[in-house]
């Protein structure tokens, strides 16, 4: 990948249109996403200024935005950008590239599906969506990565056997090929986990030594988390605990890209486990309560049961029976809500099944009864009738009752969910009436201060220098000296209270003139705009403005930084503010948020907005906001 970022940096020196400079920024996006937000979301646009009417280019910018808010996590929005996008490439015929863009895409949103606990419709996507346009585009490279990613899916749906035939299928299509180690790997990998399942250890060796033998010659492959993890799987298998941990501890030191969350999570499921066979107790319990709290675990009901019944197995171990009884508790009473949920789908397939053999049976019947009344007495036809008529009225009454009762329950409990929501609305609501009430109460103190230090303590200060002046003292020079300062600290103090620049320029210029403001010798802030608005509603520039001016006071306090970037777009109505510095970071999942964000916070709820923080210990920290305007 850094040598392909090279190669399109050269190429973009060269580019002779706007077309395949727009082409050569798509794909920077790829590269930058995930490793720069703030890189990724330049060359898009970039990009997007460049597409005019290309109906290519248009889908090439909606899938790679779509990538875009993949990495961020945000899966509905990724969603919604890729069908855009294939809305566009429908349009061209003929297209290979077209088409291996559209493949890409259906993927993707293979995946989305698949994050979403829905393997059925991954299969179901990849077979008749992502698949086709990767023959129709004569793509083997990507014929065998939908090969394998439909093969995780088999074994997603416990379908292992399946998932091996697909899994050798894109074998026998990577061997075809040149430089396909990394895919090859990946393939390995799965056969492998496949075969230890299916308790075939011997087998799942075989590719085990594959992916090795791969690796060794490929340091920097990024598969070599999963690898990990499928080794120390079938160490555990082989009862060769030892070697086991230390394969899942290589696998969460490997652990990276968009999935890195979800990778960390399935590997210490495994983990707990082991520590448990192991009776290392005091460790299963403490990763246990780690992924109870972990946003996966609560995704999926079997994910949440396996954690509680970990945890009092840990507990049982130590000798907590207590402690034990209660998660216990919680993994039988979970269960027992998961397998009435199953039964009850069971029960209404079951009647679906019944209504339509019932209703075939009835078919059946009539016919056998009008070919029976061909050979009757018209009186005879006549009660034949009538009864048919009557079991048919019956039928629909039987039928309209059970509707009406679904339907009424059904209603009822829909009344019973916007109820709720509504009073959440109001809560929300009235704590943000609170907040923004706080929020102005103290805009307006800051202003009347502003306005009492410009006009008293200004004036005071003003006729001092004044009487010092005309008064000829020895010392003059050195007190007026002071007195100068003294006015320029005021008014420092003054625009930072209420900045006039803000009222009068707009919110561009105000931040300008406050980064600069606040920059040091050692200390540089870069500003950066990119075509803001001047018509934006005074409320939304003033908690933007205090937004990065919180941000850079906790970045002075806390970061020790040398270097920070303020960054402020508008696309349309959305609004996006980035500030980035080079500090100390932290750890986003242990630390406690002090008044400073929880500030940021509430000023951007109060806009309607989305607050982001994106940090790491000793790889400094970005927030993200992003509001709309009408």
């Amino acid at each position: 990948m850094e040598q392909y970022a090279k190669d399109l940096y050269k190429s973009l020196e060269t580019a002779s249109s706007d077309s395949l400079r727009a082409t050569i920024y798509f794909n920077l996006v790829t590269y930058w996403t995930p490793k720069d937000s703030l890189k990724t979301f330049e060359y898009l646009e970039k990009g997007h200024e460049m597409i005019h009417n290309n109906l290519f280019l248009k889908g090439m910018y909606h899938a790679k935005k779509g990538y875009y808010y993949y990495a961020k996590g945000n899966l509905e929005e990724s969603k919604k950008h890729y069908l855009t996008a294939d809305s566009f490439l429908d349009k061209i015929q003929g297209n290979e590239e077209s088409y291996k863009i559209q493949s890409d895409i259906w993927n993707n949103i293979a995946v989305i599906h698949q994050i979403e606990d829905e393997d059925k419709k991954f299969v179901e996507l990849t077979l008749n969506k992502a698949i086709p346009f990767a023959e129709k585009a004569k793509d083997n490279s990507r014929l065998a990565t939908l090969n394998i990613s439909l093969g995780i899916g088999f074994m997603n749906l416990e379908q292992y056997e399946k998932a091996i035939v697909y899994l050798l299928n894109a074998e026998k299509l990577l061997l075809s090929q040149e430089n396909q180690k990394h895919r090859l790997i990946s393939m390995y990998n799965r056969i492998a986990e496949c075969y230890v399942i299916l308790n075939k250890t011997d087998k799942a060796k075989d590719y085990i030594d594959k992916a090795r033998e791969i690796l060794k010659n490929n340091p920097d492959a990024d598969q070599k988390s999963i690898f990990y993890l499928i080794e120390g799987l079938y160490f555990q298998k082989n009862h060769q605990f030892n070697s086991a941990l230390n394969s899942y501890n290589k696998a969460l030191t490997f652990t990276g890209g968009p999935n890195k969350t979800y990778h960390i999570h399935e590997i210490n499921m495994y983990k707990v486990t082991l520590l448990l066979e192991m009776k290392r107790f005091n460790e299963a319990l403490q990763l246990g309560l780690l992924l109870e709290k972990d946003p996966f675990t609560n995704e999926v009901g079997a994910n949440k049961t396996s954690v509680y019944r970990h945890i009092s197995d840990a507990y049982i171990g130590l000798g907590k029976t207590e402690n034990a009884y209660e998660y216990l508790k919680k993994y039988s009473n979970l269960t027992i809500e998961i397998h009435d949920q199953g039964f009850k789908k069971q029960i209404n397939d079951l009647e679906l099944k019944y209504d339509v053999a019932r209703k075939e049976k009835e078919l059946l019947l009539a016919k056998s009864n009008e070919e029976e009344a061909q050979f009757n007495l018209k009186n005879s036809k006549l009660i034949t009738a009538l009864a048919l008529s009557g079991a048919v009225i019956l039928l629909l009454i039987t039928l309209i009752t059970l509707n009406y009762y679904r339907n009424n329950k059904r209603r009822l409990l829909q009344n019973e969910i916007i109820h709720q929501q509504k009073i959440k609305e109001k809560s929300t609501e009235a704590k943000l009436a609170v907040k923004n009430a706080i929020l102005e109460n103290e805009e307006q103190e800051r202003q009347r201060i502003a306005q009492d230090l410009h006009d008293s303590m200004g004036g005071m200060l003003a006729n001092i220098r004044m009487s010092i002046s005309q008064e000829n003292a020895p010392n003059s020079g050195e007190l007026l000296q002071k007195i100068d300062k003294s006015m320029v600290e005021m008014r420092r103090i003054a625009r930072n209270l209420m900045p006039e620049t803000l009222k009068n320029l707009g919110l561009e210029i105000a931040l300008k003139e406050l980064c600069e403001s606040m920059s040091q010798k050692q200390f540089n802030i870069q500003f950066e705009a990119f075509d803001v608005s001047d018509n934006i509603p005074f409320k939304v520039q003033l908690s933007l403005y205090r937004i990065a001016q919180e941000s850079i006071s906790n970045i002075i306090k806390h970061a020790q930084a040398n270097n920070v970037i303020v960054q402020i777009s508008q696309h349309q109505n959305t609004i996006n503010l980035t500030i980035e510095d080079d500090g100390i970071g932290f750890d986003t999942s242990k630390v406690d948020y002090g008044l400073g964000v929880k500030n940021i916070k509430s000023r951007t709820a109060l806009i309607n907005g989305t607050v982001e923080i994106l940090s790491e210990a000793g790889k400094g920290t970005t927030i993200n906001i992003e509001c709309y305007v009408s």
